[in-house]
């Protein structure tokens, strides 16, 4: 009895400790076109200090909108060592670590839409390297899937 209480004890704490340093490594969420943005590192959402202000920010990206096209969205690097690549035609869950290997990020991110069968691949001042994709466009901003690989 002493010994299943220990193995699961320590099963417990195991688990625990996956949970814990999983909360921030794949979400969903919302961005409001230009005024809201995301700090992947932390999954984080907070106003942008100046709507559209890619330089004075803290977070990692931004959703700006082209009204030139359909869809409007457009994945924005808001930090100096933001890096961003556009996968477009490429699926959310076709991209894994493994794909990363000569993939070419490019700063400052491309006038590219960001829509539901694209990824965008998006490395952070920290060095994390993110997939976002699934994009779906509302009126007023872009909800979609994140999920760190590196």
């Amino acid at each position: 009895m002493k010994t299943l209480w220990r193995f699961s004890h320590k099963i417990f704490w195991v688990l625990a400790m996956m949970v814990l340093t999983n909360v921030t490594m794949a979400g969903n969420t919302l961005l409001q076109f230009e005024t809201q943005e995301l700090d992947l590192d932390t999954g984080k959402v907070s106003e942008a200090p100046i709507p559209g202000d890619i330089n004075n920010s803290e977070a990692d990206i931004l959703i700006s909108y082209n009204a030139d096209r359909t869809p409007h969205a457009v994945v924005v690097g808001t930090g100096s060592a933001l890096v961003i690549a556009v996968l477009v035609g490429t699926p959310f869950d076709a991209v894994a670590s493994k794909n990363l290997a000569g993939l070419d990020l490019s700063a400052p991110a491309m006038d590219t839409p960001f829509g539901f069968a694209d990824t965008v691949i998006v490395q952070t001042a920290n060095g994390a390297v993110f997939k976002l994709g699934n994009a779906q466009e509302t009126e007023a901003g872009v909800s979609f899937d994140y999920a760190r690989l590196q």
